[in-house]
């Protein structure tokens, strides 16, 4: 974690008594990336968005931005934020010039800042020759365009988009990536919630995995990418379905203080714990996570019933990962 904008601690939230959307959420999101929340469809993508925006409630958990704690009435939060919903919803009778123009005043912009920045985003998402085009003609794409620049008038640091890539054709796909780049390269940080995998690896610096409401994994593209060549993945796309369809074998080293835990527990036998002190020595092994691998292998029958189901099957795939 190098210097996050955004931190998220044991999110949880639950719709009617019994629709578990959110369960002990973790996330972070370090200040100038572009993090990709990859999910199929249900997994609780668009809640988090929505509780994030304060569009729903939470039920339990924190989320803190640059260290500050926030809540529904964080003005801080707020100002700092700019949000894209997957439907957003628009004043189909104006042109995207008067539209913008009605944000800037929803945001209380001073009218000198907003039109030095209704200058900006004009030219950044190139709106020049149809800011006169009323939004009920726009196309998805340019709809999409429209969102984006209303998020970013008042200058926030975070930009949170839901499914922004639905709907779209391969032209806007294209002009979409590039604008978001252009943005990043602005200074501004970017949160990207999508089921589209090939858009997101292309786009994003972070990458994290939900699954029914739980973060599977988080990690970097370089990170990413050294798992695909560890697990002899052919892609991006394969060491994603790895999670979803079979989860992931994590690393001994990933585990290791699930493994010293229960070696911990082990104390009181103490001439297997000799054994593998011994072993190590004789093979000059300094690494703890090696010599875990020989101490399981020799006593799975053992260490089985010292742990629970959960820690005994994260060290048994990741045991077999590492064989």
């Amino acid at each position: 974690m190098k210097n996050p904008i955004l931190k998220i601690v044991s999110l949880s939230k639950t719709y009617n008594r019994d629709v578990v959307a959110l369960s002990d959420f973790n996330l972070y999101l370090n200040s100038g990336a572009i993090l990709g929340l990859l999910g199929p469809n249900g997994s609780g993508k668009s809640t988090l968005v929505n509780i994030l925006a304060n569009i729903v409630k939470r039920d339990s958990g924190e989320i803190y931005m640059f260290d500050r704690q926030i809540n529904e009435n964080s003005f801080y939060y707020k100002s700092a934020c700019g949000f894209v919903l997957e439907k957003p919803v628009y004043i189909e009778k104006l042109s995207i010039l008067e539209y913008l123009e009605f944000a800037g005043r929803m945001y209380k912009l001073p009218q000198e800042q907003f039109e030095q920045r209704l200058h900006e985003l004009i030219d950044i998402f190139d709106l020049g020759s149809k800011k006169d085009l009323w939004i009920e003609n726009c196309s998805k794409g340019m709809k999409k365009k429209i969102s984006i620049a209303t998020a970013l008038l008042h200058n926030p640091q975070l930009i949170i988009l839901d499914e922004p890539f639905s709907d779209l054709d391969l032209i806007a796909l294209g002009q979409l990536k590039e604008i978001m780049k252009k943005v990043k390269k602005s200074g501004k940080t970017i949160l990207i919630a999508s089921h589209n995998i090939q858009e997101l690896e292309n786009v994003c610096d972070d990458f994290a995995m939900i699954k029914e409401g739980k973060v599977l994994f988080q990690k970097n593209f370089e990170a990413i990418h050294k798992d695909i060549d560890k697990f002899n993945l052919e892609n991006f796309e394969n060491f994603v379905y790895k999670y979803i369809d079979k989860g992931y074998h994590k690393t001994l080293p990933e585990i290791a203080p699930d493994i010293k835990t229960m070696m911990d527990k082990m104390m009181v036998g103490l001439d297997r714990l000799n054994r593998t002190a011994a072993w190590a020595k004789e093979n000059e092994v300094q690494d703890f996570t090696e010599a875990a691998i020989w101490y399981l292998k020799e006593y799975e029958s053992t260490w089985k019933n010292w742990v629970t189901g959960d820690a005994y099957n994260k060290i048994k795939d990741a045991l077999k990962a590492e064989m």
